[in-house]
């Protein structure tokens, strides 16, 4: 229990990093209570808001939504906080109050509350949506350009009726079968999917930093994976891949594509 309260909380900080918009959210919770407890949606928005919390912080429901999305990802139960609307209302609220409030000087008390309310959020810290978070890619399926590049380099091979298994990383896997559907594979992101041990010994080997191409190969051959997509090996590695009849024909960046030649 302990554990799994650690586990929350960390994930709670970890998921506003330096920012203070945690901070904003209990004092707009607080201004909504104090001021505005009677309008129909901050009751809304408060009592949306403190279900959610529940649900995120009580162990019990946090340990049944692990369970099904995962606890590696189980911040992104956050992304349902209403920040932005809750924040933009309490915001407009204020503001208009401040007009009501003081009726010969509103405006100017309207047009400082506004500006400190930006000022503050302002220096909150910045959103997601920054643009240093993003990359511009290429193609329709918006995955990164490297999986674009790999998928059609394996396509231009293809030999009339051959069916495609192909086994790469976790930057890739999570990617190739968004861009190319009729792929198949022996595991997703993660290594989840695997319902053989070849496929995780696998998944395993080509996520290690220094892979053992033996092992590899045996695990593919089992499985029946044609093409294998990882970072370019030594020479010697090359060597043994070609040995085994996994040639080389092409590189993408730092990732070597091997093809299984057909007997």
């Amino acid at each position: 229990m302990k554990e799994m309260i650690k586990g929350i909380l960390d994930t709670w900080n970890l998921f506003w990093g330096n920012g203070y918009y945690q901070y904003l959210i209990l004092l707009a919770a607080i201004l909504l209570l104090i001021f505005f407890r009677k309008k129909k949606e901050a009751r809304i928005l408060l009592g949306y808001t403190a279900a959610l919390l529940v649900l995120f912080f009580f162990p019990l429901t946090a340990g049944i939504i692990q369970k099904c999305i995962g606890s590696d990802v189980y911040w992104r139960v956050l992304w349902l906080l209403p920040v932005t609307v809750f924040l933009a209302y309490t915001g407009t609220a204020l503001v208009e109050r401040a007009g009501l409030v003081a009726k010969k000087s509103g405006r100017l008390l309207q047009g400082l509350v506004l500006i400190l309310f930006i000022a503050v959020i302002g220096i909150s810290g910045k959103s997601v949506w920054s643009e240093e978070n993003y990359v511009q890619v290429h193609n329709y399926q918006k995955v990164p350009d490297e999986v674009a590049q790999v998928c059609n380099l394996i396509s231009d091979q293809l030999e009339e009726g051959e069916t495609v298994c192909v086994a790469a990383d976790d930057y890739l896997a999570a990617y190739i079968r968004v861009y190319q559907p009729s792929f198949y594979m022996p595991y997703s992101r993660a290594g989840k999917g695997s319902q053989h041990y070849s496929s995780m010994r696998l998944y395993q080997e080509l996520t290690s930093p220094d892979l053992d191409v033996k092992r590899v190969v045996k695990a593919a051959r089992k499985l029946g994976c044609n093409y294998l997509v990882f970072i370019l090996p030594s020479q010697e590695k090359q060597e043994y891949l070609e040995s085994k009849r996994y040639h080389l024909i092409g590189t993408v960046n730092q990732y070597g594509v091997f093809r299984q030649e057909q007997i």
